[in-house]
């Protein structure tokens, strides 16, 4: 595997070396050689340069995912600093969402107006060639300004590839300026973990806008000298034709779009009879384990799950067979130095939670226009991850919650991950998401939402029985709710936050009917100690405020 410092480097070897192998292929199935694809991006690059972008310039691609985005950000990663924007943030807002980005180019596609873009940066217009060349797009220069005729090299290893915004699921987003050096360390520690290879396809599900895509999908293909195929977007129902077209090797994509392939199974089984993945990627979020046994044995290939993050990319994967795999870790670090340590900073061995800090090729060096965050986010050189973790005797990596997420019932420290699995393990529960929720007297309480499998009405009080079972007592949810289905981030991740602000806003008394003579004695004493009337079966007297010591 090359050690190019920089994404253009790596193409250039890339199309020296192995010219006629596959690089890309659009959903029309249009094959791209590595040749082809360096001659392209050098021909991009010299016309964005005439066009007056520079080293440092910040180009916004917003484009929808497929091809032409694929193309789009790879030729301004090696000429500039790109940064990816989901499409749907291209509304009226658009212009201060831009600024406040300090975006210099928004590239846009040849059959849009360079008037309707509601923005107004400089544009570049990406067309479609009609010349002979066998691969057909070309970026064209549009009303973008001054050309920088004595800068024409591509970017260097230190320079800034991209800018990624983090999920923001705890807090603001934060910008992550990721560069070449920093991008490259990710893709090969990806390439290493799965044993990617020229024989290697990876059919990119995940959209282009995030880590996942972007390097753990793209740049990680093209790092290995394998193809990958950049559909545009995600369809469950389009999964075995694409699958039948391609005969990829791998897939990686998050929980809810590997539970979705489930029920669609037999579809798959039937176009592909002789198909076998070589495995299977989960990313953005933990499945649980009776989940991951389902998806394996659904495409006969392990489901690998591993730990990363948008300010370093690949931090922890579990092996491949034959290597063992354990249900519940992220596996062992790749090719990155990671410890757990106390409160106090003191590193912590196996066994004992706290939090995780990472050090290595592939961490960026800091948030963008943001000191005090990076004050609290280093200690002494090593990145503060924000989750809390343990290792286990064998070299395992274990995410226990994360220090913002971290619920206080009452001086009770309870990480939400954990109440999650348990409600997984129950049968009519497809997803679950615990949160905090304000008590008066304990603090903070902890609440719960599921989604239920299909078909299934689970009682909430039924549930609660059941996780005491499970759980300790001061860890079961005081209230669980039935949703349709948990809010997300733009990465997957579920938005416990939100959850919170929504439910903990509902009254405590969900309904009122006859007592019968021990409820009525039951209701009279909790409304004497809480200063309460018109209780009612299911109300709950530590959320109504009240404690363990006035439950004495």
């Amino acid at each position: 595997m090359t050690d190019s410092s920089s994404l253009f480097e790596l193409l250039a070897c890339r199309s020296a070396d192995h010219p006629e192998r596959t690089a890309l292929i659009t959903p029309e199935r249009v094959r791209v050689s590595y040749a082809e694809l360096f001659k392209w991006l050098q021909s991009s690059v010299a016309v964005l340069r005439r066009a007056g972008v520079g080293p440092g310039s910040r180009i916004a691609v917003a484009m929808p995912p497929g091809p032409e985005s694929a193309l789009g950000m790879l030729a301004t990663m090696c000429c500039a600093t790109c940064v990816p924007i989901d499409m749907s943030s291209m509304t009226q807002t658009a212009d201060s969402l831009l600024e406040s980005l300090r975006i210099d180019f928004l590239p846009i596609q040849e059959e849009e107006s360079i008037e309707s873009i509601p923005v107004s940066v400089p544009k570049l217009r990406m067309g479609v060639s009609t010349g002979a060349e066998p691969f057909p797009y070309e970026l064209l220069a549009g009303d973008c300004g001054h050309a920088q005729p004595d800068i024409h090299a591509p970017n260097q290893g230190s320079a800034i590839a991209l800018l990624l915004q983090t999920s923001g699921t705890t807090s603001r987003p934060k910008l992550v300026p990721l560069s070449h050096l920093n991008i490259l360390a990710s893709a090969r520690a990806n390439a290493r973990c799965f044993g990617l290879g020229p024989n290697d396809c990876c059919l990119n599900v995940l959209p282009l806008i995030h880590i996942g895509g972007l390097v753990h999908g793209l740049l990680t293909t093209l790092v290995s000298g394998g193809s990958v195929v950049c559909l545009r977007g995600f369809v469950p129902e389009l999964f075995a034709c694409q699958v039948a077209d391609f005969s990829p090797t791998w897939f990686t994509g998050t929980p809810a779009i590997q539970r979705s392939l489930l029920p669609l199974i037999d579809d798959y089984r039937r176009m592909n009879p002789d198909h076998r993945f070589r495995f299977l990627r989960s990313a953005s979020a933990p499945l649980p384990p009776e989940m991951i046994g389902r998806l394996e044995q659904a495409f006969d290939a392990p489901l690998i799950e591993g730990y990363g993050m948008t300010e370093a990319g690949r931090i922890a994967c579990n092996p491949l067979p034959p290597g063992r795999r354990k249900p519940g870790s992220v596996g062992v670090p790749v090719d990155l130095d990671v410890r757990v340590e106390s409160e106090d900073g003191s590193p912590l061995g196996p066994g004992a939670d706290g939090e995780i800090l990472i050090r290595g090729a592939s961490v960026m060096a800091g948030y963008t226009d943001d000191s005090g965050n990076n004050t609290l986010a280093f200690r002494q050189g090593w990145f503060r991850t924000g989750d809390i973790g343990r290792f286990d005797a064998d070299g395992y990596l274990y995410i226990t919650g994360r220090l913002k997420e971290l619920i206080n019932r009452g001086g009770e420290k309870i990480a939400p991950v954990e109440i999650d699995e348990a409600l997984c393990m129950l049968e009519e529960i497809a997803e679950a998401a615990a949160f905090g929720i304000s008590h008066p007297s304990l603090g903070e309480d902890l609440a719960a939402a599921v989604v239920p499998v299909p078909g299934a009405s689970p009682d909430p009080d039924d549930l609660r029985r059941r996780l005491l079972e499970r759980l300790p007592r001061h860890k079961v949810p005081s209230r669980i709710f039935i949703i349709g289905s948990l809010p997300r981030g733009r990465t997957g991740k579920v938005l416990r936050g939100q959850l919170a602000a929504h439910f903990e806003s509902l009254p405590a008394t969900v309904c009122a009917s006859a007592l019968s003579q021990s409820e009525q004695l039951v209701s009279t004493a909790m409304g004497r100690i809480l200063g309460l009337t018109g209780l009612n079966r299911h109300d709950n007297f530590f959320q109504l405020g009240g404690d363990s010591l006035s439950a004495l």
